[in-house]
């Protein structure tokens, strides 16, 4: 009997390393995917740290790994050479659970933010889809599944480091303060977010962030990434702020992506 476990154990292939795409259901009747990238040189019984990775709105799980491909190899390579996995969810309905406002006064509800007034490079805020409380809850659900999946499959350390760009920056604000104690440290970059609405407070337990931002954004305007940036080191969160010459909305993160991989490497939590 016990010869014959241990035959069935080793059956058992270990997962894919390399780019993969996964299909899974977070909830009864939803259906998600993520793309995941491991270290060719990851083996069972590896510990290895977790970067949760959040894409820009319209985009999908494919959109850090594939939005430019002359960027993936390079991106690839950081990861190899950190230990790193990359891990991009794709969010019911492309979202992270923050609800947006495009108007409003006052300090919104817990969860909700105020998209920021239109800077020097910046247009008109864009018009904010309505999303209902269950697709809020599905779309953070979805984040907490995927991650939950890529550690039981993969050993990884127990708090993921995470980033995103633009709607992504917004998710990893957002992430912050509603599970503080589950990150490692963030990098939000590009976000349109108005300082003014978010609460600082809740986000104390997150370790350390990277806040990073284009000055040449003709999208998310660059006071509220500073002011941003002086709120979590008012709460006492440790804190640098990269601003990048010459970026755009897009592409800074891909500018400063070696920094923030290296910026995640010099906090660990729990590395083994």
């Amino acid at each position: 009997m016990l010869l014959s476990l241990l035959l069935a154990a080793a059956a058992v292939p270990p997962p894919p390393v390399g780019d993969s795409a996964q299909t899974y259901s977070p909830a009864p009747g939803v259906e998600s995917r993520y793309r995941l990238f491991v270290p060719e040189d990851w083996k069972p019984g590896d510990h290895w740290p977790l970067v949760v990775m959040l894409h820009g709105g319209g985009a999908n799980e494919d959109g850090p790994f594939d939005r430019d491909p002359a960027f993936r190899p390079q991106l690839f390579d950081a990861a190899r050479a950190h230990h790193f996995i990359l891990l991009s969810p794709r969010g019911h309905k492309g979202g992270w659970g923050a609800k947006l406002l495009v108007e409003g006064t006052g300090l919104p509800p817990r969860g909700t933010y105020r998209w920021p007034a239109p800077g020097a490079l910046t247009g008109p805020p864009p018009k904010v889809a309505p999303r209902s409380a269950q697709d809020d809850a599905l779309a953070q659900q979805d984040v907490i599944a995927t991650i939950a999946r890529v550690k039981a499959a993969y050993g990884v350390l127990a708090h993921p480091y995470l980033m995103g760009n633009s709607m992504g920056g917004q998710g990893t604000l957002h992430l912050a303060q509603d599970q503080p104690r589950t990150w490692c440290a963030i990098s939000p970059s590009d976000g349109p977010f108005d300082p003014a609405s978010y609460p600082y407070a809740r986000a104390r337990g997150t370790r350390a962030a990277l806040f990073v931002h284009g000055d040449r954004d003709n999208v998310a305007p660059i006071e509220s990434m500073l002011a941003m940036a002086s709120g979590f080191e008012r709460v006492g969160i440790p804190t640098r702020l990269m601003v990048i010459p010459g970026g755009g909305h897009s592409d800074s993160w891909h500018r400063a992506m070696p920094a923030i991989f290296d910026f995640f490497a010099r906090n660990p939590c729990d590395r083994k």
